[in-house]
C-alpha cells in the first residue's frame, strides 16, 4: 500500500511473476513467522461524515468561533515557536568533543534556517518504529538538530552491512551514489523491518512524509534514484540479527532468498508506482553479501555490488564479490541482463562515480576484518556498462575492513571509511588524491588526526560506517553506526579533515553489552 496525500492508498509492490530476459523470478512465498509486509495503520479506513443542512445563525456562530480559535492558535504558535524551533527542541548544544577542541554550535537562530540551504539526514533505524532524524547545515558545517519524522515504516535494530541506504532525489537527473547537488525535492528511506520505502518532501522548515510503499520483497536496503526511476535493493534476509556477539556477526545476505532489485517510478508528488517485471536477481550467487546499487550518472545502467559473491580469490584467499551492470530500458524502465563482472580488488563494498561516469572509485573489504590493515580503493574506466581496472593493483589504505567511499565534486579528493583501523582497533577515515587519468594516491590513513596517520587523536572510534559530503564538498559527515551520532569534519585541499562536532544521537547499548548497533544511513547535501 502506499500513502498519497492526494488520494485514496495506492497499491503497492511490483508485479513477481517471470522477468523478461530469462531471469527466474526472485521470491518464494514469505517463510513462515514472516511477519511483513503488513497494512501499515494509515491504511485504515476513513469514517464518511454525515452531511447536515444548518441554520445561519449556526454559521455564524461558527464563523465567530474559528476566528476567536485562529487568534488564540496564532498567538500560541509564535510562543510555541520561540520557545522550541519550530516545535521541535534543539538538540544541537549536546554536542561532544573530541581531539580536545570545542564542538561548534550552529549560528542559524529561530526561524533563521533553510533545509533546503543545507540538511544531513540520518536514519534511527528502529525497529519498532523508524525515524528520520534531520539537520540543518549551517555555513561553518556545523549542525542544528530541527526534527524527528516517523517513516511509516519499521527499522531492523541492527546494524546493516549496506551503503545507499538513504538518498536525497528528485525526478530529474541521476543522485545515486552521488546525491543530487542541485535539487533536493525528496528525502527516500527504505524501512528494513517492514520491507516498505517512505518518501519525504524536504521542506524549508522540516520533512514532510508523502508515501509508504511495499516494495514486495524482503528487508530493502539500498535505494538508486534516475530520471524519475527508483530501483530498490533487496536483500531477501529473513533474520535482524546482525551482530550476535562484540566480535561475531551474520553476514548480510548471506541466508534466506537470494537479493534482487525491483523499480518503480517516483513522481512529482512523491508517490511510487511499481514497474512490473522489473525484478532482477543480482549475481544469482548464493553467500551474496550484497552491499549497494547506483545508477550511472547518465541514468543507462544501475549497478550492484556484492562482496562475498563468488568465494575465494585463489591467490588471496578473500572472498573475491561481484559487480554487476543492468543496462536500463530507457521506455519501461525495466532492467536488461545484467553484465557480471569480478572485481579487480577482493570485497568491493561500495563505488561511487565520476561527474562525467567515465571513472568508478571504490572501496574494497580485501578480507575485512579477518585481514588487520588490508583495506584498500580501486578505481576503474567505464565503457558502456563494463569496467576496466586504472591501476595495476588497488592501492591501500593501511586500515581495516574499508567499506564507504565518498568522492569531492571536482573529482580530485575521495574519502574511504573503516569501521576499524590500525591493527583492527578504532575506526578510522582515509584520504586518496585522484590524478587526471584516474588513478589513486594514498594521502592519509587517518585524514583526522594531527599526523595524518593516527588512530590516537583522529576523533574517532570503532564503528564509523557511512560517510558523506556537502553540496559543495567542504564538509563530510560520518554515521556512527555503533554508538549512534554523527561526526562532522571540514575537508581542506591537502586532503586532511578538521573535526567540527560529534552529535550523540541516539542512545545505542555499546556492542560489549550486548548491543547490536542500529542507526542505518546518512545522508548530505
Amino acid at each position: 500500500m502506499s500513502e498519497n496525500p492526494e488520494g485514496p492508498p495506492q497499491s503497492g509492490g511490483p508485479d513477481q511473476g517471470p522477468p523478461t530476459g530469462g531471469l527466474p523470478p526472485q521470491y518464494s512465498p514469505p517463510p513462515p513467522g514472516a511477519s511483513y509486509p503488513a497494512q501499515p495503520q494509515w491504511a485504515a479506513p476513513v469514517a464518511v461524515v454525515p452531511v447536515v443542512r444548518w441554520r445561519v445563525r449556526d454559521h455564524l456562530f461558527v464563523a465567530l468561533t474559528v476566528v476567536v480559535a485562529m487568534i488564540v492558535v496564532v498567538g500560541l504558535g509564535f510562543m510555541w515557536f520561540g520557545n522550541n524551533n519550530n516545535g521541535v527542541t534543539n538538540t544541537a548544544d549536546q554536542t561532544s568533543t573530541a581531539k580536545g577542541g570545542t564542538a561548534h554550535k550552529a549560528a542559524a537562530s529561530a526561524g533563521s534556517w533553510d533545509l533546503r540551504d543545507g540538511a544531513v539526514f540520518l536514519d534511527s533505524n528502529n525497529a519498532e518504529a523508524n525515524t528520520i532524524v534531520a539537520f540543518y547545515r549551517a555555513p561553518d558545517g556545523s549542525l542544528k538538530q530541527i526534527g524527528t519524522y516517523q517513516t511509516g515504516g519499521k527499522g531492523s535494530g541492527t546494524v546493516e552491512d549496506t551503503s545507499n541506504g538513504l538518498v536525497v532525489a528528485s525526478t530529474q537527473g541521476t543522485v545515486s551514489p552521488q546525491h543530487d547537488v542541485n535539487n533536493p525535492k525528496f528525502l527516500i528511506v527504505p524501512n528494513l523491518g517492514s520491507g516498505t520505502v517512505t518518501v519525504f518532501s524536504i521542506e524549508a522548515h522540516g520533512l514532510k512524509r508523502d508515501s509508504v510503499t511495499i516494495t514486495g520483497g524482503l528487508k530493502p536496503a539500498s535505494i538508486a534514484v534516475s530520471h524519475g526511476l527508483l530501483y530498490v535493493l533487496q536483500t531477501g534476509e529473513v533474520t535482524n540479527q546482525f551482530v550476535t556477539s562484540a566480535t561475531t556477526a551474520i553476514e548480510n545476505c548471506t541466508t534466506g532468498q537470494l537479493p534482487s532489485v525491483t523499480g518503480f517510478h517516483i513522481h512529482d508528488n512523491g508517490t511510487l508506482t511499481p514497474i512490473q517485471h522489473s525484478t532482477r536477481l543480482l549475481s544469482g550467487i548464493a553467500d551474496s553479501g550484497c552491499t549497494m546499487i547506483g545508477f550511472s550518472p547518465d541514468g543507462k545502467y544501475l549497478y550492484a555490488a556484492e562482496r562475498r559473491a563468488g568465494g575465494p580469490d585463489p591467490k588471496s584467499g578473500f572472498n573475491e564479490g561481484r559487480i554487476s551492470s543492468f543496462p536500463v530500458d530507457p521506455g519501461s524502465g525495466t532492467l536488461d541482463e545484467p553484465n557480471i563482472m569480478t572485481p579487480f580488488a577482493d570485497g568491493l563494498y561500495s563505488f561511487v562515480f565520476s561527474k562525467d561516469g567515465s571513472e568508478l572509485f571504490t572501496a574494497d573489504q580485501d578480507g575485512d576484518i579477518a585481514n588487520l590493515n588490508g583495506g584498500m580503493a580501486s578505481s576503474y574506466n567505464v565503457d558502456n556498462g563494463v569496467l576496466s581496472p586504472i591501476e595495476t593493483k588497488g592501492v591501500p589504505d593501511d586500515r581495516t575492513d574499508s567499506c564507504w567511499i565518498a568522492l569531492t565534486n571536482d573529482n580530485t579528493l575521495a574519502f574511504v571509511s573503516s569501521p576499524f583501523g590500525d591493527n583492527g582497533v578504532g575506526g578510522s577515515i582515509s584520504s586518496y588524491r585522484i590524478a587526471k587519468d584516474g588513478s589513486m594516491t594514498l594521502i592519509h590513513s587517518d585524514a583526522s588526526s594531527d599526523s595524518g596517520d593516527s588512530i590516537q587523536d583522529n576523533g574517532l572510534n570503532d564503528g564509523i560506517l557511512d560517510i558523506t559530503l556537502s553540496r559543495d564538498s567542504n564538509y563530510l559527515y560520518g554515521l556512527d553506526g555503533l554508538s549512534g551520532g554523527v561526526f562532522g569534519f571540514k575537508v581542506s585541499p591537502n586532503g586532511s579533515l578538521t573535526f567540527i562536532q560529534k552529535i550523540p544521537e541516539f542512545n545505542v547499548t555499546p556492542l560489549d553489552q550486548g548491543g547490536a548497533g542500529g542507526p542505518n544511513g546518512i545522508a548530505a547535501y
